[in-house]
Protein backbone atom coordinates (compact mmCIF):
# COMPACT_ATOMS: atom_id res chain seq x y z
CA UNK A 1 0.00 0.00 0.00
CA UNK A 2 1.46 3.01 -0.98
CA UNK A 3 1.48 5.72 1.77
CA UNK A 4 0.83 9.38 1.91
CA UNK A 5 3.79 12.22 2.84
CA UNK A 6 2.84 15.19 4.23
CA UNK A 7 6.36 16.43 5.14
CA UNK A 8 5.91 18.55 8.34
CA UNK A 9 4.30 15.87 9.98
CA UNK A 10 7.28 13.34 9.70
CA UNK A 11 10.28 13.01 12.26
CA UNK A 12 13.32 11.20 12.02
CA UNK A 13 13.80 9.18 15.15
CA UNK A 14 17.92 8.04 15.02
CA UNK A 15 19.61 5.44 17.81
CA UNK A 16 22.74 8.01 18.27
CA UNK A 17 25.19 5.30 17.31
CA UNK A 18 23.58 5.55 13.96
CA UNK A 19 24.07 9.76 14.40
CA UNK A 20 27.57 9.05 14.57
CA UNK A 21 27.84 6.21 12.04
CA UNK A 22 31.02 6.61 9.61
CA UNK A 23 30.01 5.00 5.86
CA UNK A 24 33.02 3.57 4.42
CA UNK A 25 32.07 5.44 0.94
CA UNK A 26 30.45 9.09 1.31
CA UNK A 27 26.38 9.39 0.39
CA UNK A 28 25.05 11.44 -2.23
CA UNK A 29 22.82 14.31 -1.36
CA UNK A 30 19.99 11.91 -2.38
CA UNK A 31 20.80 9.23 -1.01
CA UNK A 32 21.02 10.92 2.35
CA UNK A 33 17.90 12.45 1.82
CA UNK A 34 16.26 9.28 0.57
CA UNK A 35 17.42 7.36 4.07
CA UNK A 36 16.12 10.10 6.84
CA UNK A 37 13.08 10.56 4.52
CA UNK A 38 12.14 6.41 4.99
CA UNK A 39 13.26 6.40 8.32
CA UNK A 40 10.49 8.67 9.12
CA UNK A 41 8.18 6.62 7.48
CA UNK A 42 8.99 4.33 11.13
CA UNK A 43 5.97 4.49 13.38
CA UNK A 44 6.18 4.23 17.14
CA UNK A 45 4.41 0.92 17.00
CA UNK A 46 6.39 -0.58 14.99
CA UNK A 47 7.93 -3.89 15.86
CA UNK A 48 9.12 -5.49 12.81
CA UNK A 49 10.83 -3.67 9.29
CA UNK A 50 7.77 -4.24 6.74
CA UNK A 51 8.44 -4.09 2.91
CA UNK A 52 6.84 -0.79 1.99
CA UNK A 53 6.22 1.42 -1.34
CA UNK A 54 6.22 5.36 -1.52
CA UNK A 55 6.17 7.62 -4.56
CA UNK A 56 9.26 9.28 -5.64
CA UNK A 57 7.25 12.72 -6.00
CA UNK A 58 6.47 12.35 -2.52
CA UNK A 59 10.12 12.16 -1.45
CA UNK A 60 10.43 15.40 -3.20
CA UNK A 61 12.20 14.31 -6.19
CA UNK A 62 9.56 14.81 -8.25
CA UNK A 63 12.21 16.64 -10.70
CA UNK A 64 13.70 13.42 -12.05
CA UNK A 65 12.68 13.61 -15.38
CA UNK A 66 12.91 10.26 -18.68
CA UNK A 67 16.53 12.30 -19.17
CA UNK A 68 18.10 11.54 -15.89
CA UNK A 69 15.87 8.96 -14.60
CA UNK A 70 18.56 6.24 -14.81
CA UNK A 71 21.28 8.14 -13.33
CA UNK A 72 18.72 8.95 -10.47
CA UNK A 73 17.79 4.91 -10.54
CA UNK A 74 21.45 4.09 -10.33
CA UNK A 75 22.31 6.48 -7.70
CA UNK A 76 19.73 4.92 -5.33
CA UNK A 77 20.28 1.47 -5.43
CA UNK A 78 24.42 2.42 -4.99
CA UNK A 79 23.40 2.89 -1.15
CA UNK A 80 23.39 -1.08 -1.52
CA UNK A 81 26.96 -0.69 -2.02
CA UNK A 82 27.71 1.33 1.22
CA UNK A 83 27.69 -0.29 4.24
CA UNK A 84 28.78 1.10 7.59
CA UNK A 85 29.98 -0.81 11.32
CA UNK A 86 27.63 -1.52 13.92
CA UNK A 87 29.02 -1.03 17.40
CA UNK A 88 28.32 -4.49 17.34
CA UNK A 89 31.21 -4.73 14.91
CA UNK A 90 28.73 -6.20 11.90
CA UNK A 91 28.78 -4.38 8.88
CA UNK A 92 25.34 -3.88 7.45
CA UNK A 93 23.73 -1.73 4.70
CA UNK A 94 20.64 0.72 5.56
CA UNK A 95 18.08 -1.69 3.43
CA UNK A 96 17.51 -5.41 2.55
CA UNK A 97 15.53 -4.69 0.18
CA UNK A 98 15.37 -0.86 -2.45
CA UNK A 99 13.98 -1.30 -5.95
CA UNK A 100 13.24 1.18 -7.83
CA UNK A 101 10.74 1.70 -11.07
CA UNK A 102 8.14 3.64 -12.21
CA UNK A 103 8.01 6.48 -10.41
CA UNK A 104 8.12 3.69 -6.99
CA UNK A 105 10.70 2.82 -4.20
CA UNK A 106 10.26 -0.36 -2.75
CA UNK A 107 12.02 -0.93 0.90
CA UNK A 108 12.22 -2.61 3.53
CA UNK A 109 15.38 -1.56 6.39
CA UNK A 110 17.35 -4.11 7.25
CA UNK A 111 16.66 -6.96 10.31
CA UNK A 112 20.01 -5.78 12.10
CA UNK A 113 18.76 -2.24 12.82
CA UNK A 114 15.97 -2.68 14.58
CA UNK A 115 17.55 -1.62 18.18
CA UNK A 116 18.41 1.47 16.24
CA UNK A 117 15.14 2.73 14.91
CA UNK A 118 13.17 1.21 16.61
CA UNK A 119 11.17 1.54 20.18
CA UNK A 120 13.46 4.04 20.99
CA UNK A 121 13.44 5.04 24.66
CA UNK A 122 16.40 6.72 25.28
CA UNK A 123 19.90 7.61 23.70
CA UNK A 124 18.35 9.07 20.37
CA UNK A 125 18.14 12.03 18.39
CA UNK A 126 15.21 13.52 16.78
CA UNK A 127 14.63 15.95 14.73
CA UNK A 128 11.64 17.44 11.80
CA UNK A 129 12.05 15.87 8.43
CA UNK A 130 11.33 19.10 7.38
CA UNK A 131 14.61 20.76 8.63
CA UNK A 132 16.47 18.88 6.23
CA UNK A 133 14.71 18.67 2.72
CA UNK A 134 15.92 21.84 1.48
CA UNK A 135 19.34 21.48 2.11
CA UNK A 136 22.05 21.46 -0.64
CA UNK A 137 25.20 20.06 1.33
CA UNK A 138 25.78 16.72 2.22
CA UNK A 139 27.56 18.53 4.80
CA UNK A 140 24.51 20.44 6.10
CA UNK A 141 22.57 17.42 6.71
CA UNK A 142 25.20 15.37 8.62
CA UNK A 143 26.30 18.80 10.76
CA UNK A 144 22.51 19.33 11.53
CA UNK A 145 22.56 15.64 13.31
CA UNK A 146 25.72 15.72 15.13
CA UNK A 147 24.62 19.42 16.61
CA UNK A 148 21.03 18.35 17.23
CA UNK A 149 22.29 15.48 18.75
CA UNK A 150 23.77 18.04 21.30
CA UNK A 151 20.82 20.56 21.58
CA UNK A 152 20.10 19.97 24.97
CA UNK A 153 24.03 19.91 26.38
CA UNK A 154 24.57 23.36 23.78
CA UNK A 155 27.66 22.25 23.78
CA UNK A 156 30.40 19.58 21.84
CA UNK A 157 33.25 19.84 21.18
CA UNK A 158 35.08 16.88 18.66
CA UNK A 159 38.63 16.44 17.18
CA UNK A 160 39.48 17.32 13.62
CA UNK A 161 40.10 13.44 12.87
CA UNK A 162 37.09 12.58 14.15
CA UNK A 163 35.11 15.41 12.64
CA UNK A 164 36.73 14.30 9.03
CA UNK A 165 35.22 10.76 9.92
CA UNK A 166 31.72 12.06 10.41
CA UNK A 167 31.27 14.08 7.92
CA UNK A 168 33.66 11.86 5.42
CA UNK A 169 35.49 14.92 4.66
CA UNK A 170 37.16 14.46 0.94
CA UNK A 171 41.11 13.93 0.97
CA UNK A 172 41.15 17.24 -1.12
CA UNK A 173 40.15 19.20 2.07
CA UNK A 174 43.38 20.55 3.82
CA UNK A 175 42.50 21.37 7.93
CA UNK A 176 42.41 25.51 7.18
CA UNK A 177 39.98 24.88 4.38
CA UNK A 178 37.62 22.95 7.08
CA UNK A 179 36.93 26.68 8.47
CA UNK A 180 35.49 27.82 5.55
CA UNK A 181 33.28 24.55 5.01
CA UNK A 182 32.07 25.02 8.54
CA UNK A 183 31.11 28.65 7.89
CA UNK A 184 29.06 27.67 4.81
CA UNK A 185 27.29 24.86 6.61
CA UNK A 186 26.33 26.90 9.42
CA UNK A 187 24.69 29.78 7.11
CA UNK A 188 22.73 27.01 5.27
CA UNK A 189 21.53 25.68 8.55
CA UNK A 190 20.65 29.02 9.80
CA UNK A 191 18.83 30.31 6.58
CA UNK A 192 16.88 26.57 6.73
CA UNK A 193 16.80 24.80 9.74
CA UNK A 194 15.85 25.31 13.61
CA UNK A 195 19.34 25.14 14.56
CA UNK A 196 22.54 27.33 14.41
CA UNK A 197 25.91 27.43 15.64
CA UNK A 198 29.06 28.96 16.48
CA UNK A 199 32.54 27.53 16.54
CA UNK A 200 36.17 27.79 17.92
CA UNK A 201 38.88 26.10 16.03
CA UNK A 202 41.94 24.80 18.76
CA UNK A 203 44.92 24.16 17.37
CA UNK A 204 47.88 21.87 19.17
CA UNK A 205 51.34 21.90 17.90
CA UNK A 206 50.44 24.94 14.88
CA UNK A 207 48.16 22.80 13.37
CA UNK A 208 44.07 22.20 14.00
CA UNK A 209 43.35 19.73 16.57
CA UNK A 210 39.96 19.90 17.45
CA UNK A 211 36.58 22.15 17.16
CA UNK A 212 34.26 23.13 19.67
CA UNK A 213 30.64 23.90 18.90
CA UNK A 214 28.23 26.32 20.79
CA UNK A 215 24.50 24.87 19.54
CA UNK A 216 21.51 27.82 19.72
CA UNK A 217 17.92 27.12 19.24
CA UNK A 218 17.72 29.55 15.64
CA UNK A 219 14.32 31.57 15.51
CA UNK A 220 13.38 31.26 12.07
CA UNK A 221 12.84 34.35 10.18
CA UNK A 222 9.53 36.32 10.26
CA UNK A 223 8.15 35.54 6.96
CA UNK A 224 4.87 37.84 7.50
CA UNK A 225 8.22 40.41 7.36
CA UNK A 226 6.80 43.44 5.09
CA UNK A 227 8.59 43.49 1.67
CA UNK A 228 9.14 47.35 2.31
CA UNK A 229 10.96 45.94 5.35
CA UNK A 230 13.08 43.45 3.99
CA UNK A 231 14.24 45.96 0.97
CA UNK A 232 14.65 48.56 3.92
CA UNK A 233 17.32 45.87 5.93
CA UNK A 234 18.94 44.98 2.37
CA UNK A 235 19.65 49.07 2.16
CA UNK A 236 20.94 49.58 5.37
CA UNK A 237 23.10 46.48 5.10
CA UNK A 238 24.62 47.82 1.61
CA UNK A 239 25.13 51.43 3.36
CA UNK A 240 26.89 49.93 6.58
CA UNK A 241 29.10 47.75 5.47
CA UNK A 242 29.31 50.20 1.95
CA UNK A 243 29.97 47.14 -0.04
CA UNK A 244 29.02 45.44 -3.46
CA UNK A 245 26.20 42.64 -3.09
CA UNK A 246 26.97 41.19 -6.44
CA UNK A 247 24.03 39.66 -8.22
CA UNK A 248 25.06 35.94 -7.74
CA UNK A 249 24.89 36.81 -3.57
CA UNK A 250 21.63 38.26 -4.59
CA UNK A 251 20.22 35.71 -6.35
CA UNK A 252 21.21 32.94 -4.16
CA UNK A 253 20.21 34.52 -0.57
CA UNK A 254 17.41 37.03 -1.60
CA UNK A 255 15.69 36.12 -4.40
CA UNK A 256 14.38 33.09 -2.30
CA UNK A 257 13.00 35.10 0.25
CA UNK A 258 10.84 36.79 -1.49
CA UNK A 259 7.69 36.18 -3.51
CA UNK A 260 7.51 36.17 -7.47
CA UNK A 261 6.17 39.45 -7.80
CA UNK A 262 8.11 40.81 -4.85
CA UNK A 263 11.74 40.15 -7.03
CA UNK A 264 11.11 43.34 -8.71
CA UNK A 265 11.45 45.39 -5.69
CA UNK A 266 15.40 44.11 -5.99
CA UNK A 267 15.59 46.17 -9.77
CA UNK A 268 14.69 48.96 -7.60
CA UNK A 269 17.25 48.32 -4.82
CA UNK A 270 20.12 48.09 -7.40
CA UNK A 271 19.24 51.11 -9.19
CA UNK A 272 18.70 52.83 -5.51
CA UNK A 273 22.46 51.53 -4.63
CA UNK A 274 23.31 53.41 -7.95
CA UNK A 275 24.17 49.93 -9.72
CA UNK A 276 22.07 49.93 -12.41
CA UNK A 277 24.05 47.12 -14.64
CA UNK A 278 24.06 45.21 -11.67
CA UNK A 279 19.35 45.93 -11.82
CA UNK A 280 19.65 45.13 -15.54
CA UNK A 281 21.73 41.76 -14.56
CA UNK A 282 19.21 40.81 -12.19
CA UNK A 283 16.35 41.88 -14.08
CA UNK A 284 18.06 39.80 -17.36
CA UNK A 285 18.14 36.62 -14.45
CA UNK A 286 14.34 36.63 -13.87
CA UNK A 287 13.83 36.75 -17.43
CA UNK A 288 15.79 33.73 -17.63
CA UNK A 289 14.15 32.14 -14.59
CA UNK A 290 11.22 32.81 -15.41
CA UNK A 291 10.97 31.34 -19.26
CA UNK A 292 7.89 28.97 -17.69
CA UNK A 293 6.01 31.65 -16.76
CA UNK A 294 4.55 34.55 -19.06
CA UNK A 295 3.59 36.67 -17.08
CA UNK A 296 6.47 37.13 -15.07
CA UNK A 297 8.12 37.26 -17.99
CA UNK A 298 6.34 40.04 -19.48
CA UNK A 299 5.99 41.87 -16.70
CA UNK A 300 10.48 41.60 -16.55
CA UNK A 301 10.73 42.61 -19.59
CA UNK A 302 8.73 46.23 -19.21
CA UNK A 303 10.47 46.85 -15.72
CA UNK A 304 13.81 46.01 -18.03
CA UNK A 305 12.70 48.68 -20.82
CA UNK A 306 11.76 51.07 -18.27
CA UNK A 307 14.96 50.52 -16.36
CA UNK A 308 16.91 51.61 -19.79
CA UNK A 309 15.15 53.97 -20.67
CA UNK A 310 15.66 55.62 -16.66
CA UNK A 311 19.35 54.91 -16.82
CA UNK A 312 19.91 56.66 -20.68
CA UNK A 313 17.87 59.43 -19.96
CA UNK A 314 20.43 59.98 -17.16
CA UNK A 315 23.28 59.94 -19.04
CA UNK A 316 22.22 61.68 -21.96
CA UNK A 317 21.52 64.11 -19.56
CA UNK A 318 24.67 64.19 -17.36
CA UNK A 319 27.14 63.70 -20.51
CA UNK A 320 26.74 66.65 -23.31
CA UNK A 321 27.44 64.42 -26.44
CA UNK A 322 26.49 60.96 -25.78
CA UNK A 323 25.65 59.36 -29.00
CA UNK A 324 22.90 56.59 -29.48
CA UNK A 325 26.29 54.72 -30.79
CA UNK A 326 27.97 54.97 -27.69
CA UNK A 327 24.93 54.00 -25.49
CA UNK A 328 24.55 50.91 -27.54
CA UNK A 329 27.81 50.14 -26.87
CA UNK A 330 28.18 50.69 -23.23
CA UNK A 331 24.74 49.06 -22.38
CA UNK A 332 25.40 46.23 -24.86
CA UNK A 333 21.37 46.84 -26.84
CA UNK A 334 20.91 47.23 -30.38
CA UNK A 335 20.51 51.17 -31.86
CA UNK A 336 17.12 50.31 -32.83
CA UNK A 337 15.68 48.81 -29.35
CA UNK A 338 17.12 52.47 -27.82
CA UNK A 339 15.44 54.35 -30.54
CA UNK A 340 12.26 52.58 -30.23
CA UNK A 341 12.62 53.06 -26.14
CA UNK A 342 13.80 56.74 -26.17
CA UNK A 343 12.19 57.98 -29.19
CA UNK A 344 13.83 59.47 -31.56
CA UNK A 345 13.90 63.34 -30.66
CA UNK A 346 17.04 62.80 -28.47
CA UNK A 347 18.76 60.81 -31.15
CA UNK A 348 21.42 64.42 -31.66
CA UNK A 349 21.91 64.80 -28.20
Amino acid sequence: MKQELKKEDYKVYKHNDLVNEKPNEPYTLNQLKLICHLISHIKPTDTNFETKEVLIKELGFDSIDSYNYSRFKNEILELLKKPFELPTKYWVNWFSTLLYKEGVIEYAFDERLKPYLLNLKDNFTSYQLKNILSLKSVYSIRMYELLKQYEVAKTRTIEIKELRSLLNITRGYRNNDITKLLENVKEELTTKTDLTFDFEVFKKLQKLNEVKFTIKYNKKENKSLSLKDKIKSLKVKYLKNNQEISVEESLKKIIPKLKETEVFELIKFYYWCGKESMALQVTNQIIYFAENSKEIKQQAQLEKDKLLREIMVKKIISRKGTTYSSLCKELNVRESFLIQILGREDEDR
